[in-house]
């Protein structure tokens, strides 16, 4: 079951919204409701997920046009998404929030499922929900259509294992990266210490070369732009850079996934100011966090 299905029956107030006809106190519930529902998605409860739509709820996907009908099929579809897919989170604009009386209220927003493995995907929703007793529920939701991703967050998807946090392996080490998506998705943004030297790093796709491209700019004022393209094993990255006395330099990064949890980076063939210097050791990162 594809992750994007499940995008527009995840809804979740982001925005304070009201209406001049709708009764406040109604609306307040079923913002209330709204923000309950989203926290069960981020807890990966799959029944209390299901416990907020009506017995015989109904989703429809748009393109498919396959249908999941009644609570017990929603919990289970919704069981397997998190088996599948242990560490995704959910963000939701609403756009509106329509009571069209006291016991029936139309949603309509953008939904986007966050993950640290892969771009974020968005898909555009309506959900209908009526008033059973004295709460809330969904009885009706569908994708009205699916949001692009981003170019360059397919283009990077070969670069989504580095997201999340790092360090250098060994006990000298004083190397620190976080990586996370940036710009809805288009790029991926690198922070990085090595002890009293910091820095950004954003990579993105430059569809004017047909290749991955990076930023970088350090702590102490010099900056570098990079060329990245994939060879056999490992990332070959081929930097030129502005020195923070105004010097310039290039090099050849090569950087070797070892898994998706561990890889060496070293680099060669550097100049300064047109000097060769030599070439650095490898170094080992490690991922400070496992999955």
């Amino acid at each position: 079951m594809q992750k994007v299905m499940f995008l527009s029956c995840l809804a979740a107030a982001c925005l304070p919204f009201s209406t001049a006809s709708a009764d406040d106190g109604e609306e307040t519930a079923v913002r209330e409701r709204i923000e309950s529902y989203v926290s069960a998605f981020n807890a990966h409860d799959a029944q209390a997920l299901a416990a907020h739509w009506t017995e015989q709820a109904e989703y429809v996907h748009p393109m498919t046009e396959q249908r999941i009908r009644g609570r017990e099929a929603i919990a289970k579809a919704f069981a397997e998404l998190f088996q599948a897919e242990s560490q995704i989170r959910l963000r939701v604009d609403i756009q509106s929030l329509l009571l069209v009386d006291t016991n029936v209220a139309i949603e309509d927003g953008t939904a986007t499922i966050l993950s640290p493995e892969a771009p974020p995907e968005q898909a555009a929703y309506t959900v209908v929900h009526v008033k059973k007793g004295d709460q809330w529920l969904r009885a009706s939701v569908r994708e009205v259509g699916v949001v692009q991703t981003p170019q360059g967050a397919e283009a990077l998807k070969d670069l989504a294992w580095m997201v999340g946090e790092w360090r250098g392996d060994g006990e000298p080490s004083a190397l620190q990266v976080r990586c996370q998506w940036t710009g809805g998705g288009a790029f991926l943004s690198r922070i990085f210490t090595d002890g009293p030297i910091g820095g950004t790093q954003i990579i993105g796709w430059d569809p004017s070369i047909g290749q991955v491209r990076s930023w970088t700019f350090d702590s102490q004022g010099g900056f570098s732009e990079a060329i990245w393209s994939w060879q056999t094993d490992r990332w070959v990255i081929k930097a030129t850079a502005v020195l923070p006395d105004g010097g310039t330099g290039s090099e050849q990064r090569i950087l070797i996934p070892d898994g998706k949890d561990r890889f060496t980076w070293r680099s060669v063939g550097r100049q300064i100011n047109g000097q060769i210097m030599p070439g650095t050791d490898a170094v080992v990162v490690v991922r400070a966090v496992k999955p």
